[in-house]
């Protein structure tokens, strides 16, 4: 349905396998937001626990009818009797600050982002809450948002983290951010 050059090297078992792990090592799965390009995968973890912000999950499988092209139901389907965790306001995942994950609503009705505290940095993982560098700086929203409005509220708040905290916010479609940052199985120190 997209243009997209994905070669299997990428896909997320074999990037955890890089990193030397095993798929059964990974005992949380965060997800950012349904849309096909960010649900593929995810069969592969049947014994983690799901974590996702409320009305995603609702969202994925009854989408407003014009945007019903951007969810793939058979990535939904392998996934019912998974453990899911749907939460409805910023969570502490270890309950140390490494990990938060953060209610970014707006591009979907549930799209969440994650501030990852490391010992070095700081970084905001922030699914699709925008896609672009220059979308970032310009606060736009983009046409397929579910709400244009919280969209931008979610945009203007991850500026303010970004600038409070001195955090770098990954913007994971934007080509300068993916050629600049490293992937698996380098990490980021």
């Amino acid at each position: 349905m997209l243009p997209i050059n994905f070669p299997r090297e990428r896909t997320v078992d074999y990037q955890i396998k890089a990193l030397g792990y095993k798929l059964e090592d990974v005992k949380y799965v965060v997800v950012s937001h349904l849309h096909l390009d960010h649900s593929g995968g995810m069969f592969m973890f049947p014994k983690a626990k799901f974590l996702i912000m409320a009305n995603e999950l609702r969202y994925a499988y009854w989408p407003d009818p014009d945007r019903r092209w951007a969810f793939i139901f058979e990535d939904f389907v392998p996934t019912r009797a998974f453990d899911w965790l749907e939460l409805d306001s910023d969570f502490d995942l270890f309950d140390d600050g490494s990990l938060h994950l953060l209610k970014t609503p707006g591009h979907t009705p549930g799209e969440s982002s994650l501030y990852v505290r490391l010992p070095n940095r700081k970084i905001v993982l922030c699914g699709d809450t925008t896609h672009l560098r220059a979308a970032l700086e310009a606060e736009a929203t983009m046409p397929l948002d579910t709400d244009p409005v919280q969209a931008t509220l979610s945009i203007k708040r991850l500026k303010a983290i970004r600038d409070m905290h001195e955090a770098t916010i990954w913007i994971s479609h934007d080509p300068e951010d993916w050629a600049e940052l490293p992937h698996a199985p380098t990490a980021i120190e």
